[in-house]
Formats: structure tokens, C-alpha cells, sequence
């Protein structure tokens, strides 16, 4: 939620919690949005549309607030690869959440 002042924008600050666990032998990277959560198969020949299906639902809520989003690696979770890679993504998901979130408090203030 948005609370508007006559001088200034404030937003709130949400954490969305991401997980890299093993589920049926699937890499899934399970991401926490309000009361339900997301998962992308990260062995899916359809992980690229459920990235971006994502992306999109984590953009709507950062019209609201300002996001940032954690990773966590399940408990006995071993392929280095996903790890690295998932850890990559999260980073860079954060820096365009970022920007996203500075252009959305700028054009709202002007």
C-alpha cells in the first residue's frame, strides 16, 4: 500500500521470498507473493515463459512498494550450477526491481 503526503512519496518495503529446493527430481525456483507462490521448473522447456510470467506478477507489486527479493537454498539442496545460476538471476531481479522502483517514484512525484 502507497501512503501519499503533500511532500513526499513513501512506499513500503516488500521481501518476497524465493527458494531453491528439489521437488520430484525438479529443480523448482519457488517464489512467495502474497498468499500464494509461484513455481518456475527449472528443467522445463517452459522455464522461460514462467520466468517472464513471473517477472510480470513481481512488477505489479512493485507499483505498490518497493521489492526485494531473497533467496534461500533448501536445506541439502546440491547442484552447484542452479545455485549459481539462481543466485545470478536473484541479483539482477533485485538491480532491475531497483531501477523499476525509481522510475515509478519519480513519475509519481513529478
Amino acid at each position: 500500500m502507497m501512503h501519499f503526503m503533500k511532500e513526499g512519496i513513501f512506499m513500503n518495503q516488500e521481501i518476497i521470498k524465493s527458494t531453491l529446493l528439489e521437488q520430484d527430481e525438479a529443480d523448482i525456483l519457488r517464489f512467495e507473493i502474497e498468499e500464494e507462490h509461484l513455481d518456475v521448473n527449472l528443467n522445463s522447456s517452459e522455464c522461460q515463459n514462467a520466468l517472464k510470467k513471473l517477472f510480470t506478477q513481481i512488477l505489479k507489486e512493485a507499483i505498490y512498494s518497493s521489492v526485494k527479493i531473497k533467496l534461500e537454498i533448501q536445506e541439502g539442496y546440491s547442484r552447484g550450477m542452479y545455485v549459481e545460476v539462481c543466485e545470478e538471476y536473484i541479483k539482477d531481479l533485485n538491480r532491475e526491481l531497483k531501477e523499476v522502483t525509481e522510475i515509478i517514484e519519480k513519475e509519481i512525484s513529478e
